[in-house]
């Protein structure tokens, strides 16, 4: 019938034209037909549907055989027949009942394997989905059979086939029976690949007796196998696949890192301690990464590597790593293979800075740089350069542009005055063109600067040890860290490791660990900070938080706020340093803090953080930008230092003292500039950030209704001697006070940094940051 033939009656018509209605292409049409063939005739339709299954029609026969199913009349010699049909699309039909049916008849695995190596790919497809409803150990190997057979292009295929697989070894006995049989190697990689979605102890023992075949997949498919093996068998198959990791990757500690991840987390998916044989592979791998050869030697080894940061380039418009190490370079001395940081091999696109951990600038400098700002017939373009930088006030004090040459030229710099300073160097690669656009550095004669995984291996050897609770470590991670004080961020790492060991470790010790990155600490505090890290003594962690504020940013502030919060311990220690002043109130609503808090805190500690909260000054998105822009300015352009001394004398030394010289209102400044200048510059805008509480101001309403506000300095007998905002004197008598409120505000003027230009709040900037203490 053409699709172009009249229909029959669906309401009217006899079962035979509703039959022959059957036939015709259009879908819809027999959807309908047969719809009513059922609601109309129900079972009275069986003997016209067995009689039509011989119907020289394939559609009206594979539709007669759906009518049987659908009418409870379907017999075992109905699918026979249809299953050997000359036609494929009335055997996929079939198939497509068989998945239909939850009971089939008997011969339903001799059917479905006869299904799985049908020449036709559609009906091959639908008793692979058929297969997938019933069990059985004979359709397991015929499914295996097909699935070595099938063409690998024919993903659908393939894929149909693992989930039928996969939903058959689902069944304990059946999983068993497969691979403690007559088991091909042949099979050992699809049925380990099955393993994963199973997750049952078998699974797991199956997966761990053939890792070494498995082992030929790739690093990442590996870990995963390990992963999961390690999450369902016993204590003793662990063993053996930490033997099996060692043995064979012993080479290769990145992978074995991998490995000991996957089995890290298998381990706590299970709630199961790490097995000795796993404590001993970890303790192998991390003595290695922390090269305690070198630890140990009293004369200190070989030159301790300073680690390097990838930072955004200035405008924001790439945000990915751009350096890594290249050896392609040649040198203009005659070395090949010269191991530089370059910008090149991730794509002269990217734009990036690399930042080096600060160090002590020598009386000569020198490194090797090739590479291009620009193309060759046209000016500089000053976005890709070299540059030092002055640790603290980010001063640039030299800046050395490409050669324009691919191979690596000797740039030489005499410090003179500037020998001694704590400096670190940039990189920056600005240009996102497409050629001449890189930059390549290295031989640095500060031997710590150049290339070496030493620092980054200890790290990993670091965390590590922690994780798997390596005591022995202890304090070759100390020593590593003593060593290593100059670089915050490996410090770091290596501090967080010691709090993660610690015998009480808690928010306290980790707040420690956190602190130690803070930028503006000098050595003998970091020191401090790491030997009672490697000591455990957790009672001096509150005097040594309390200095360390003075020098953090409000984000330092916030990143050792996240820790304390943590539990009950660090919640009231946060709550000491809020009230202090060495830490902003603020911080205690922060979103990522007060949820902390209010799962921590107690009731009475939750009325001191609601008594400071409450008194906490709003900050303006204006005066948040303020601090930011300036910060940008400064970073960009210093100002004089000399011209700063002056303005300094003209506006603060009325209230503050410097080497004995001005006010002792607010805080002596002697050695401010080690604060570094995001705190200089925060403590300068927003004085109500961080007030000490020996420097809060006090408001006094007199019994004659004056107000006064001011910091209390003294009591000379019957009067009380408060100093304003401008640093003068109020005298009252004590007997007229009425009340005395103390506030958590600053005596400095919360406007201060507005009173100064911008060129000016660098001058006094440039200054501060010079006030150095060893």
């Amino acid at each position: 019938m053409s699709p172009t033939e009249s229909s029959v009656s669906l309401t009217t018509a006899s079962l035979e034209q509703l039959t022959e209605q059957l036939d015709s292409r259009l879908k819809t049409k027999t959807d309908l037909t047969f719809e009513a063939i059922v609601q109309r005739f129900g079972k009275s339709a069986e003997a016209n549907g067995r009689l039509n299954a011989q119907h020289t029609s394939a559609r009206v026969r594979a539709a007669s055989l759906w009518l049987l199913f659908r009418c409870d009349r379907l017999r075992a010699d109905d699918v026979a027949r249809a299953i050997n049909d000359k036609s494929a699309f009335v055997r996929t039909h079939a198939f497509r009942i068989l998945a239909e049916m939850s009971e089939a008849p008997s011969d339903v695995e001799q059917w479905l394997a006869t299904g799985l190596k049908d020449d036709d790919a559609l009906t091959k497809r639908a008793a692979v989905m058929a297969s997938a409803i019933h069990n059985s150990d004979e359709l397991i190997e015929a499914l295996l059979d097909a699935y070595n057979a099938s063409p690998e292009n024919d993903v659908h295929l393939r894929h149909a086939i693992r989930m039928a697989l996969r939903n058959h070894l689902q069944s304990e006995n059946l999983f068993l029976r497969l691979v403690n049989g007559d088991f091909p190697p042949s099979n050992i990689e699809l049925v380990g690949s099955l393993c994963m979605s199973l997750k049952t102890p078998s699974a797991g023992e199956f997966v761990a007796a053939h890792i070494e075949q498995l082992a030929g997949t790739d690093h990442d498919q590996l870990a995963k196998y390990i992963k999961f093996a390690v999450g369902h068998v016993s204590r003793d198959t662990i063993s053996t696949l930490a033997k099996t990791a060692l043995d064979r990757f012993g080479d290769d500690l990145d992978f074995q890192l991998t490995l000991l991840d996957a089995v890290k987390t298998g381990l706590s998916q299970r709630g199961v301690a790490h097995p000795d044989s796993v404590r001993a592979w970890a303790a192998v791998v991390a003595e290695q990464l922390l090269d305690t050869s070198q630890t140990d030697n009293p004369t200190g080894g070989d030159v301790e590597p300073l680690s390097w940061t990838q930072v955004q380039y200035l405008d924001g418009s790439n945000q990915v790593d751009s350096w890594t190490v290249s050896h392609t370079r040649k040198s203009a001395d005659g070395m090949t293979a010269t191991p530089l940081w370059s910008s090149f091999p991730r794509g002269e696109r990217r734009t990036g800075i690399y930042r080096s951990a600060p160090f002590t600038l020598p009386a000569d400098f020198s490194f090797f740089l090739a590479g291009h700002d620009g193309f060759p017939d046209k000016p500089l373009q000053q976005k890709n350069y070299v540059q030092a930088r002055d640790a603290l006030s980010r001063e640039v004090l030299e800046r050395w542009s490409p050669h324009r040459n691919d191979t690596a030229q000797q740039i030489k710099w005499k410090t003179h005055d500037d020998a001694g300073r704590q400096v670190f160097i940039e990189l920056v690669d600005g240009d996102a063109d497409s050629a001449y656009a890189w930059l390549a550095v290295g031989r640095f004669s500060v031997e710590a600067l150049n290339p070496s995984r030493r620092s980054e291996d200890r790290r990993k050897g670091a965390e590590l040890a922690a994780a798997f609770k390596l005591d022995q470590f202890r304090n070759v991670i100390g020593k590593i860290a003593l060593k290593t004080l100059a670089d915050p961020a490996s410090v770091r790492v290596l501090a967080a490791a010691l709090s993660q060991m610690a015998s009480q470790a808690d928010a306290r010790m980790n707040a420690l660990a956190e602190s130690t990155s803070i930028v503006g600490l000098d050595m003998l505090q970091r020191r401090q900070m790491v030997h009672t890290l490697m000591n455990g003594q957790i009672a001096a962690v509150p005097a040594l938080l309390l200095k360390a504020m003075l020098s953090a940013t409000t984000t330092e502030q916030r990143r050792v706020a996240e820790v304390l919060a943590s539990d009950s311990g660090g919640a009231a220690l946060l709550v000491e340093l809020a009230e202090a002043g060495r830490l902003s109130a603020r911080l205690l609503k922060y979103p990522q803090i007060e949820p902390k808090l209010l799962a921590a805190a107690d009731d009475l500690l939750w009325k001191r953080i609601a008594a400071l909260t409450s008194r906490v000054p709003d900050e303006s998105k204006t005066l948040i930008e303020l601090i930011a822009s300036r910060r940008q300015n400064h970073s960009s352009s210093p100002g004089d230092r000399e011209l700063g001394t002056k303005l300094f004398a003209r506006t603060c030394a009325n209230c503050h003292q410097i080497a004995g010289q001005g006010k002792k209102v607010g805080p002596n400044l002697d050695g401010i500039g080690n604060r570094g200048l995001d705190r200089l510059v925060e403590d300068i805008l927003a004085p109500n950030r961080n007030v000490d509480v020996a420097f809060r101001t006090s408001t006094i309403v007199t019994d004659q209704g004056r107000v006064l506000n001011g910091l209390i300095k003294r009591t000379e007998g019957a009067r009380l001697v408060l100093v304003d905002s401008k640093g003068e004197e109020i005298s009252v008598a004590t007997d007229s006070i009425n009340q005395n409120v103390l506030s958590n505000l600053s005596p400095m003027p919360a406007n201060f940094g507005e009173t100064l230009s911008e060129e000016q709040f660098r001058q006094l900037i440039a200054y501060l940051l010079s006030l150095r203490s060893s």
